[in-house]
């Protein structure tokens, strides 16, 4: 009887050093999702500030981008203005001649002969 009562009395000893250990888990384990909880409530705060600054600089960028859209405007209707007042008298008045362009032929890796190279005049 004897021995059935020192095992008892050393399994009930064991049993309420796993509860001691379970308890101080069960903090622990509370304190981790705690901490997890507030890092990525941390990361969060943090995105959602970058997004917001995103779209603040992206509505900055829009305004500038229309400006330079309606400058490059502008700068088009003032060259097709000038190309519109260019004709052959003026560019002659400048220094400027006409060309009389030739092409040439380049021979072909074929069984042809270099009589059959022609140059052809430009129809324009």
């Amino acid at each position: 009887m004897q021995i059935i009562s020192e095992k008892f009395n050393i399994y009930t000893s064991n049993i309420k050093n796993t509860t001691v250990m379970s308890n101080n888990f069960s903090s622990i384990a509370l304190k981790s999702i705690l901490g997890f909880f507030g890092l990525f409530a941390v990361c969060y705060i943090f995105i959602l500030g970058n997004m917001v600054v995103n779209i603040i600089a992206r509505k900055g960028f829009d305004i500038n981008s229309r400006s330079l859209s309606s400058e490059v405007n502008d700068l088009e209707l003032k060259y097709l203005a000038l190309s519109n007042s260019l004709d052959i008298p003026f560019s002659y008045s400048l220094g400027f001649k006409e060309v009389k362009t030739t092409f040439a032929v380049r021979k072909t890796f074929g069984f042809r002969t270099s009589s059959d190279i022609q140059v052809v005049q430009n129809d324009l």
